[in-house]
C-alpha cells in the first residue's frame, strides 16, 4: 500500500509539497504576539476598573465620615445654643460673670446692684459662647471642607449656625452699650423705639421672641442638615437629593 508521501527523502513533505517551517513559525509567533497584546490590554482595563472602584469606594467612605462629623456637630451645637440661651445663671455662672464684668471694665467695683443685674444677660451669653468656642472653631473648619465635598446644600445651614453665634454676641454687646449709655428722649416715640430695640437684643440673646423665630432658626438649620446627610448615613440615598 502506497503512503501519502512514499519516499524517505520526502518524509518531511506533504504530498510532495515542502512545508516552509520558517513561515509557519512566523505565523505562530504572530498569533502569540497578538494574544500577548490582548492580554496586556485586558489587564490594563481590568486594573483601571479596579482602581476606579477603589477610588469610588474611598471617596464614598470620606463622604460618609464627613457627613457623620457634620451631623454630630450640628446636634452638639443645637444643644449648645439651648445652653447659651438659658435665661438664668447656672451654678457659679453668676459670680463668674460678675468677676468677668469687673475684669473687662464693663462695671466698676462700686457699681450698683441694679446695673450689674441688667448687664448680667449680656455677660452670661458671651461667657457661655467662649466656653464652647471649640465647637465653633470646628464648625468653621467643616464649612470649608463641606463646601468642597458636598456643595452649598450643606454649607448654607452650617453658615446659619455660625451666623447665629455672631448675632448673639452682637446683641449682647448692643444691649450692654444701651444699658451703660442710657439716652435722653425728647418724645415718647423715641423712647418706644429704643425700648423695642432693647427687646430685640434680649430676644436674640435668649431666643425668647414671641413667635419663636430666633430659636426656630437653629432647629431648622439642624433639621435641614439631617434631611441632607441623614440618608447618606442610614441608607443609600445621595446627599443633596432632599428625599
Amino acid at each position: 500500500m502506497t503512503s501519502i508521501c512514499s519516499t524517505a527523502q520526502h518524509a518531511v513533505q506533504f504530498c510532495d509539497t515542502p512545508i516552509d517551517w520558517s513561515a509557519t513559525g512566523d505565523f505562530v509567533g504572530g498569533i502569540g504576539t497578538v494574544a500577548g497584546v490582548i492580554a496586556v490590554v485586558w489587564a490594563a482595563r481590568k486594573g483601571a476598573s479596579t482602581f476606579q472602584q477603589w477610588r469610588v469606594q474611598k471617596i464614598e467612605e470620606r463622604r460618609i465620615h464627613l457627613a457623620e462629623q457634620i451631623l454630630a456637630l450640628a446636634y452638639k451645637l443645637e444643644e449648645a445654643f439651648e445652653q447659651i440661651r438659658f435665661p438664668s445663671p447656672i451654678g457659679n455662672e453668676g459670680s463668674e460673670a460678675l468677676a468677668n464684668m469687673e475684669a473687662s471694665g464693663l462695671v466698676g467695683e462700686n457699681a450698683d446692684v441694679e446695673l450689674r443685674s441688667r448687664l448680667m444677660p449680656s455677660q452670661l451669653a458671651v461667657d457661655r459662647i467662649r466656653q464652647r468656642q471649640a465647637l465653633f472653631d470646628e464648625l468653621s473648619d467643616l464649612i470649608a471642607t463641606s463646601r468642597a465635598v458636598f456643595g452649598d446644600a450643606i454649607t448654607r445651614p452650617l453658615s446659619v449656625l455660625r451666623h447665629e453665634r455672631g448675632k448673639i454676641i452682637g446683641a449682647a454687646n448692643g444691649l450692654a452699650y444701651m444699658i451703660r449709655h442710657p439716652r435722653r428722649f425728647r418724645t415718647e416715640r423715641e423712647e418706644e423705639r429704643d425700648l423695642q430695640r432693647q427687646f430685640g437684643f434680649e430676644d436674640t440673646i435668649w431666643g425668647s421672641d414671641p413667635d419663636g423665630k430666633e430659636a426656630k432658626i437653629i432647629t431648622d438649620a439642624v433639621a435641614e442638615l439631617d434631611k441632607q446627610l441623614g440618608p447618606l448615613l442610614r441608607d443609600s440615598h445621595l446627599v443633596g437629593s432632599g428625599k
